[in-house]
């Protein structure tokens, strides 16, 4: 028995020592071999100087020694750091109520990578030194670090103290909580959770720690993974996210060439995938200094780190400055000015287009978005310090399709629409005319903090987030780049008003001439029918336009006084309104509704030509007559009258303005068919 004990014992030791060997082997040919280089091992350039100056040509005594080692982990030979460290937190997981990640220094898995990579200890500061050593090993290539012979801040596995913008570490893996990530990882994967204590369990409300996704001893897929992250394998063993399998960026074939993220191993793992649908969450997120804007991510950049994103919030959808993946200078791929399509290019169509755009690079609100963000009516806060605009106010990235939408409807359409799973607001109760405010239901972005959330079913309910006094509250309307104030789009499209376009619900309206596909008045809109670029191949949407609002053609939105001044053909009414019944056609046309008693069209009454001698008398607009913002209003046929407030009333007091009194002795506008009722103010019908 006791021979067979003994034939245990050497058996474990002989086992334990191939192991070692092996890992050995692995290491000595990586940059965790920080021995002497005599050029025969080791590939990093902080290295131990000349023995005969002090160093050492040994290899795993930089982490391990046979006897009295640091009983923070077995055998453990490295100085262990005391240091407070500054966590991983978001919005998002103080929505979930998850528990806040803990002191990595009572986690050991954490604890023993951070004494070599958070900067504050010497490499070469260990327990039991080699021989020729005094007090500590002396390194070359530290030059710029906090301490003598400490990892430099310019190295690629610097960590430093503030751990805000790296992937959580000592913090527990619950599903429960967060139904976004994996119940559990698998019991065979390469990705490992640990107690705090360093043992591996693999169970729900165990914890993330460095090794979870590192190997220190094996660097053969690149960044001592465990293992390759092609197609973001490692990130997926642990997160699934909702609604992301079939959207745009889980299934793209738009090739990563320029862009796609190394992992540092040997091809084919050199890169997480060929197309964009390969590499999945590495197009946009970063594990370690996540939001670093310039060349390689080696200076931790914390306040620009939220949600691991690669880069600083829409740099990130641009793939602005993605030399630090690849090749130097072969930047903005996605969606930014070398996407190689002007369809998908909106980073330029941004820049193009000042104070007519939405702009999401503005450099004053830089951090202001979160992700969580527009909870609660008056949002913006008293005086609007919150007013910013980012793609992920518009956009879910985890969820997006790529399909146009359908025209003659306001339907965003589930899962192909690039706005589906976007969050927004309902209206539950609408803003009046009167100053009364409105009442809203928010609507949570699909899997932020409500993975049950289906998100906006239609394009306005992301609009009103911002265009309504659901953003402001009592508070001023906040003023756009272009300086114009914003105004309370839900009183404006409130299905309620006398007149309204169709973007919230179809207006029923069977009078006026329409050109197709706009041709009965049961249909509904999107926002971004007029809000959009000029035609051509260019990114769909209100992100800019070389005209004022982001409209897609030019709209006269000041009233005429001269005969020179006349309402364009081209002008953006006539994209959806038939330009021969409203500006330059037969008299006898008929539909709009505004007709005289014979029959006569008034609205080519009003034309600058006279049907008579073809000389120039009148050059009315539409806003002569019709709402300066033509989203709908508290009369018939957004009929405004001299002494209406700006914005809606174009002029102030000039001629084609209809008086208070006229409607008053008309009654209406369905009673205004003749010409003496439209008496106004000066040169026309007094």
């Amino acid at each position: 028995m006791k021979r067979f004990v003994v034939f245990i014992i050497l058996l474990s030791i002989l086992t334990l020592s191939v192991a070692w060997l092996a890992n050995a082997a692995l290491v000595v040919n990586s940059k965790h071999n920080l021995s002497y280089n005599l050029s025969t091992s080791g590939t990093g350039s902080i290295k131990s100087v000349d023995p005969a100056l002090g160093g050492t040509s040994e290899v795993c005594v930089f982490c391990h020694t046979p006897h009295g080692g640091n009983t923070a982990a077995p055998l453990w030979n490295k100085t262990i750091s005391v240091q407070s460290y500054v966590t991983y937190t978001s919005d998002v997981l103080a929505g979930l109520l998850y528990p806040g990640a803990e002191n990595p220094n009572t986690h050991i898995k954490t604890k023993i990578c951070l004494s070599c990579h958070d900067g504050t200890i010497a490499l070469g500061s260990l327990v039991n030194l080699p021989y020729g050593a005094s007090t500590q090993i002396p390194m070359e290539g530290t030059t710029g670090a906090d301490v003598q012979y400490g990892m430099p801040t310019t190295a690629a596995g610097y960590i430093g103290l503030n751990l805000s913008d790296d992937h959580p570490v000592a913090i527990q893996h619950d599903s429960l909580i967060d139904t976004e990530l994996v119940n559990g990882v698998s019991v065979g994967a390469a990705v490992r959770l640990y107690t705090a204590a360093g043992n591996k369990v693999n169970a729900n409300n165990s914890y993330v720690e460095c090794t979870s996704c590192h190997e220190p001893h094996n660097n053969a897929f690149g960044k001592f993974l465990v293992e390759t992250n092609r197609n973001s394998v490692i990130c997926i063993r642990c997160h699934t996210k909702t609604g992301f399998s079939g959207s745009v960026h889980a299934d793209s074939t738009k090739a990563t060439t320029l862009y796609a993220p190394p992992t540092g191993g040997l091809a084919p793992d050199d890169l997480h995938g060929p197309t964009v649908g390969d590499v999945k969450c590495m197009n946009c997120h970063f594990p370690h200094k996540a939001g670093v804007t310039t060349v390689a991510p080696t200076t931790p950049n914390p306040t620009s780190g939220t949600y691991l994103l690669s880069f600083q919030e829409e740099a990130s959808c641009f793939n602005t400055g993605n030399d630090r993946w690849n090749t130097p200078g072969s930047n903005t791929v996605c969606h930014g000015s070398g996407a190689g399509t002007a369809a998908r290019n909106v980073q330029t169509t941004e820049n193009d287009n000042a104070s007519r755009r939405h702009y999401t690079q503005d450099a004053t609100r830089v951090g202001k978005h979160k992700a969580t963000e527009g909870q609660v009516q008056g949002w913006l806060g008293l005086g609007n310090p919150n007013w910013h605009v980012e793609c992920t106010d518009c956009h879910n990235p985890h969820t997006a399709g790529n399909t146009n939408h359908a025209a003659t409807t306001n339907v965003v359409t589930a899962p192909t629409s690039p706005l589906y799973g976007a969050g927004g607001v309902s209206v539950s109760i609408y803003p009046t005319w009167t100053g009364t405010s409105g009442s809203y239901s928010y609507i949570q972005p699909i899997g932020v903090v409500n993975i049950t959330s289906t998100g906006v079913d239609t394009e306005y309910k992301i609009c009103f987030k911002c265009h309504s006094d659901f953003a402001w509250g009592i508070g001023a309307a906040p003023v756009s780049s272009g300086g114009y104030n914003l105004t309370d789009q839900a009183k404006e499209f409130n299905p309620g008003n006398t007149s309204h376009h169709p973007v919230i619900a179809s207006n029923a309206s069977t009078q006026g001439t329409y050109v197709t596909p706009w041709t009965n008045g049961s249909q509904t809109m999107y926002c971004s029918d007029c809000h959009t670029k000029e035609s051509g191949n260019r990114p769909l949407g209100p992100h800019g336009s070389t005209n004022a609002y982001i409209l897609n053609k030019a709209f006269d939105d000041t009233y005429s006084t001269t005969l020179s001044q006349t309402q364009l053909t081209s002008d953006l009414c006539f994209v959806c309104h038939n330009v021969d019944v409203y500006r330059s056609g037969s008299a006898t046309l008929t539909g709009t509704g505004f007709m005289t008693t014979a029959g006569t069209n008034l609205h080519t009454r009003h034309r600058i030509l006279s049907e008579v001698t073809g000389t120039g008398l009148y050059a009315y607009r539409c806003v002569n007559c019709h709402t300066r913002i033509p989203h709908g209003y508290s009369r018939k046929a957004m009929i405004v009258q001299k002494d209406d407030p700006a914005p809606y009333e174009a002029g102030g007091v000039g001629q084609g303005k209809i008086t208070a009194a006229t409607l008053a002795t008309s009654g209406s506008y369905d009673t205004l068919k003749t010409t003496p009722d439209c008496t106004t103010v000066a040169g026309c019908h007094q």
